[in-house]
């Protein structure tokens, strides 16, 4: 896996904001030198905070006159308007995401706004314009029969590239397009096999369950995996270990074997699961979960995740875990490819998608990075 040399986010966001800052100095500097009477710093201080509100406000009526308008050209209507949002520049939600992603739910951030103003709604934050839905219709034409109209965009392929890279799932356009077409035979096949490989991980996972059921405790089901923002060391439930199973067995031949490992017990149970004796698979899945919760954390800060990420991409250690347990599958699989002796699946070793990409590559180089 070839790991790729990123300055730290910090400097990356100094060297974006750099022409602003030189600017500001410049006018200080040029206006203290020329004007006919002096200005002190404090002076500037509180000018240029006044100044932030001011600009979000003026870019905020700027941005809903465009929506605006392109609705009435396209006979369209504007969603309802979280009006507080103007003056509070959204510093209000921001607090809410930021607390909600650690200790409670997405939605927290946004109290009741979808029962006063339905399921499609904006609001602002420092002056830019934010559409959220939750209906279904909306949902099924952006996900689905209207994809290619929704791209994805360059914030989120900025926030999520350390982790997505630049495969299907955060391209657009003709990149996009061509992973699409790599990948979507693979998927489109009927096979049965694929059936029995679920079917056997299925019943692994209800093994499980029944085996705590017995001892009479509760299995937590859902996706409740530990969380790198707070203190909780909640591990890897049974359908997270289902899922984790099928998914790398079913895509590239070769299973993490998560719900070989004990299940964790309840927070309230007097059975105290064995902290010192970390599975594997427990390894992997928290990097994983550690992963996606990062990304995420990104898209909901914008700009201001380059300042929690000051010093490091905290992407860059979980990644570094996933990636111990990839590359030995992947260089056994390229290893094969080199001999000749990648052969399509059949009935008894069914091909995976990791094999299917190999083949479709058709000998033309592949590189992995971080």
């Amino acid at each position: 896996m070839l790991e790729s040399i990123n300055p730290p986010p910090g400097v990356t966001f100094l060297v974006n904001f750099a022409p602003n800052l030189l600017g500001s100095i410049a006018f200080v500097v040029l206006t203290n030198r020329y004007a006919p009477f002096h200005i002190s710093g404090l002076t500037w201080v509180i000018f240029f905070v006044a100044l932030i509100p001011i600009i979000a406000t003026v870019k905020g009526t700027v941005h809903r006159i465009m929506w605006a308008k392109e609705c009435k050209r396209l006979g369209a209507q504007m969603p309802p308007f979280v009006h507080h949002t103007i003056y509070t520049m959204g510093i209000d939600i921001i607090w809410r995401v930021v607390k909600s992603f650690s200790y409670g739910y997405i939605n927290d951030a946004l109290p009741g706004w979808d029962k006063l103003y339905g399921t499609t709604f904006g609001f602002e934050i420092f002056g830019d314009y934010v559409l959220t839905t939750s209906e279904p219709d909306h949902i099924k034409t952006i996900l689905s029969t209207d994809f290619e109209s929704f791209e994805k965009g360059e914030l989120f392929q900025r926030d999520y590239q350390s982790v997505l890279g630049t495969g299907v799932f955060n391209s657009d356009g003709e990149m996009w397009k061509f992973h699409r077409a790599m990948t979507r035979p693979f998927f489109v096949r009927e096979r049965i096999t694929d059936f029995d490989l679920f079917d056997h991980h299925a019943n692994a996972a209800i093994l499980k369950m029944k085996s705590r059921f017995a001892e009479g405790e509760p299995v937590d089901f859902q996706v409740c995996l530990s969380n790198p923002f707070t203190n909780r060391n909640d591990r890897c439930t049974c359908y997270r270990r289902f899922t984790l199973d099928t998914a790398t067995e079913f895509l590239f031949g070769s299973c993490v074997n998560s719900l070989s490992a004990p299940l964790p017990y309840a927070w309230n149970s007097s059975k105290v699961y064995p902290v010192d004796k970390k599975h594997r698979s427990d390894i992997f899945a928290e990097a994983f979960n550690a992963a996606q919760l990062i990304s995420s954390r990104r898209s909901r800060l914008m700009d201001f995740w380059f300042l929690v990420e000051f010093f490091e991409d905290q992407t860059r250690k979980p990644m570094s875990i996933i990636y111990e347990y990839i590359d030995p599958v992947l260089k056994e699989a390229l290893a094969r490819r080199a001999s000749g002796v990648l052969l399509p699946g059949d009935e008894t070793k069914p091909e995976t998608l990791l094999d299917h990409l190999l083949q479709e590559s058709d000998g033309q180089p592949l590189s992995f990075h971080l």
